[in-house]
């Protein structure tokens, strides 16, 4: 069985050596297709054996219109033989319980593959931390590990996502992959996978991260992303608050 992870990433040199290391269980490559990195990325990716650094074809640069079409493109050139593939963000980690029900999530999808099932789903968590955990060789999920279910949900915005599925069974992700769209004869199936966004990991943290994505907007005027990162940054203490007062353990 062969997996691979396509993601897209610009200037994430603190989540990359936890998200590689996260899914060096699962698997066999990684592709990062990396928008101009200046922090270190892309050396990051090129160090690690199993991962491989990808050109963004756009130069638009953060824009929820062509994103997914830059990851149909990369699983196209280069997963064409690849039994499963995965489109998580560098901040999402798709995560199993492992116990008497829940396998590895590796093994999981053997099984699933054995018995023809073509996608899966997974349901999300906001995981909460007051600041960014040290990097000191372990996966984030054993230093972050409460979170809560997001309240935000519609038809444009879904956090319960599909991002893995066979390719080449006519499976398109929507704009900033937050909607799946699958052909008529394609259900994706819930094998208790869970997808750990860890977006609210202290409020430095999500602020620098807005004031990156919304300087990325090249779509917009100036005063425009201004304006954007005002509004989300507003809304983001917001949310961070009412997140670390119903947090729970989630793994």
């Amino acid at each position: 069985m062969i997996v691979h992870v396509h993601a897209l990433a610009r200037d994430e040199s603190y989540l990359l050596p936890f998200f590689l290391r996260h899914y060096a269980k699962i698997a066999d490559r990684v592709f990062v297709l990396d928008d101009g990195s200046t922090d270190g990325s892309r050396e990051i990716v090129r160090d690690c054996a199993f991962a491989e650094v990808a050109p963004y074809p756009f130069a638009t640069g953060l824009d929820d219109r062509v994103l997914q079409d830059a990851l149909h493109q990369s699983i196209e050139a280069r997963s064409a033989e690849a039994d499963w593939v995965i489109t998580p963000d560098i901040d999402e980690l798709l995560y199993v319980s492992e116990d008497f029900y829940h396998p590895p999530l590796r093994e999981m999808l053997a099984l699933a593959l054995a018995e023809g099932v073509v996608a899966v789903t997974s349901t999300a968590y906001f995981m909460v931390a007051d600041a960014p955990p040290k990097d000191e060789g372990q996966q984030l999920y054993e230093s972050v590990r409460l979170g809560a279910r997001p309240r935000r949900t519609s038809r444009r915005y879904g956090y319960d996502k599909t991002l893995i599925f066979r390719p080449g069974v006519g499976i398109r992700l929507g704009a900033g992959r937050h909607k799946t769209f699958l052909p008529d004869d394609v259900k994706a199936v819930d094998l208790g996978v869970k997808l750990l966004h860890f977006s609210h990991i202290g409020l430095a943290y999500i602020e620098a991260k807005l004031q990156r994505n919304c300087s990325r907007m090249l779509m917009l005027s100036e005063a425009e992303r201004t304006a954007m990162f005002d509004l989300r940054w507003s809304r983001a203490r917001r949310e961070f608050s009412a997140m670390l007062q119903r947090a729970a353990c989630v793994v």
